[in-house]
Formats: C-alpha cells, sequence, structure tokens
C-alpha cells in the first residue's frame, strides 16, 4: 500500500511538473526561441526521443523538470536565442509555467464543480 502512495504522489508530482515545464515550452516556441531540451525530473535518462531540433527527456527522479533554451544560459548571436528577444518577452516565456498551473486548475476546478450539477462536459473560463 506504501508503495502504491509513493506511486501516485510521483505521478501528480510529475503531472504538475509537465503543466509548468510546458507553459514555458509553448510560450517560448511562441515567440520563436529555440529550444535545445525539454525534460521532466532529474538524474539519468529514461527514456530520450529526438525532434527536429529538440530532445525530449523522461528522467528517473520525478520531483521537477526544465525547459533549456539556447541563449538562456550564455549569450549567442542566433536570432532565435532567449537573450535576444525583448525584455516583455522574456518576462511573459518565464511566467508562462506558473500561469500555466494556474489556468489548469482554476479550470479543473470549475469542471469539478459543475460535474454535481449535471454539466458533464469539459467548460473552458477562457473560450
Amino acid at each position: 500500500m506504501i508503495i502504491i502512495n509513493i506511486l501516485k504522489i510521483a505521478f501528480l508530482l510529475g503531472f504538475l511538473v509537465f503543466i509548468h515545464e510546458l507553459g514555458h515550452f509553448l510560450v517560448a516556441k511562441l515567440f520563436r526561441v529555440k529550444i535545445k531540451q525539454f525534460a521532466l525530473g532529474f538524474g539519468p535518462t529514461i527514456l530520450k526521443k529526438q525532434g527536429k531540433e529538440t530532445s525530449y527527456e523522461l528522467k528517473a527522479i520525478p520531483l521537477g523538470g526544465f525547459v533549456n533554451m539556447l541563449g538562456e544560459e550564455e549569450a549567442v548571436e542566433d536570432e532565435r536565442a532567449y537573450n535576444k528577444k525583448s525584455k516583455w518577452q522574456r518576462a511573459l516565456i518565464l511566467l508562462a509555467g506558473r500561469n500555466g498551473k494556474y489556468h489548469f486548475w482554476i479550470n479543473s476546478l470549475f469542471f469539478y464543480w459543475n460535474e454535481p450539477l449535471g454539466h458533464k462536459e469539459w467548460i473552458c473560463l477562457y473560450c
């Protein structure tokens, strides 16, 4: 029973991390920032898929994740680098992880509260 509970917690944390990192990823892609690596978890790589320009990885410890963008750690002279984007674009990329989680939970709570009333369809608050 304890192992099942640990797996449930690990799955929930992994899902929350995925939603958070997906926010950063999608907004960076929207602003045409080159993503070098999208990873869920830390430690040794369990599963890896190489996309056209992004490496998608699942790692052993599901307590975090990251999006590695070109120009995030060092200055790069590529127009698709994070450091070449305007301040407001960089700010939106950084805020997107937190905001992605908020939008997900608001929509989830709205769906949960409407289900007992007989509304079985997903209702989007932002549509």
